[in-house]
């Protein structure tokens, strides 16, 4: 598999760098394309992910959770079907669990490098989005399950030399929303939310493309 681009997303809060990153991998695969990436703290691995892309829709991950958890909730497996069928199941299963979805349901497999595809394929109209619950690793009724949450986009209306191309609406981001900038490959350069721990920033590093990378939509 050939190398189409890789970056690094970096995290501030208040101003500080935090020891957040995430490094990430698009690869040119034989169906499609392959987007692998982890979530780095304190240089150790915290999530280890693989998605499957048809153009710049998410048709499957490979989540691997790496703090403590209870060994049968630390893998999961989500297949989404153009029917809105979402298959899953953790590593130590044998069938796939499913669940009916709306038809125009988006899977979101978690990483920054991921946003800027979601961010493009959604619009002002709330769409279903579909992803892996990391919120609380004892909880076995819950964690690496799949959540639903409803989510838009709309164009923000603020001055500077650099506004942002997007505000990004739903999910932990609430009404109020995050403020996204993509850059020209689709990909999401930087975005910038208040939380109650404080105004997060998070920037694309390190970026290299190959000359061919036309963005996930080719």
């Amino acid at each position: 598999m050939s190398e189409l681009a890789r970056g690094v997303y970096r995290y501030w809060r208040d101003g500080q760098l935090q020891a957040i990153t995430e490094p990430w991998r698009l690869l040119a695969a034989p169906a499609g394309l392959l987007l692998r990436g982890k979530r780095l703290v304190d240089g150790l691995p915290f999530l280890d992910i693989e998605a499957d892309y048809q153009g710049a829709r998410c048709t499957g991950l490979r989540l691997h959770w790496q703090p403590p958890a209870p060994e049968a909730l630390r893998s999961v497996e989500y297949q989404l079907r153009d029917d809105g069928l979402l298959r899953w199941r953790f590593e130590q299963e044998t069938h796939f669990r499913e669940q009916a979805l709306a038809a125009d349901a988006l899977l979101f497999p978690l990483l920054r490098a991921a946003t800027g595809p979601l961010l493009g394929a959604l619009g002002a109209a709330a769409r279903s989005v579909v992803l892996p619950c990391i919120r609380n690793a004892a909880d076995a009724a819950s964690f690496l399950h799949p959540i639903h949450s409803s989510r838009h986009v709309s164009t923000p209306v603020q001055a500077g030399d650099q506004p942002p191309t997007l505000r990004y609406h739903g999910g932990e981001y609430g009404a109020e929303g995050c403020d996204c900038w993509l850059d020209s490959h689709g990909l999401l350069q930087r975005y910038h939310w208040h939380s109650p721990q404080g105004v997060w920033d998070v920037r694309l590093e390190e970026l290299h493309c190959a000359e061919t990378f036309r963005g996930f939509a080719g």
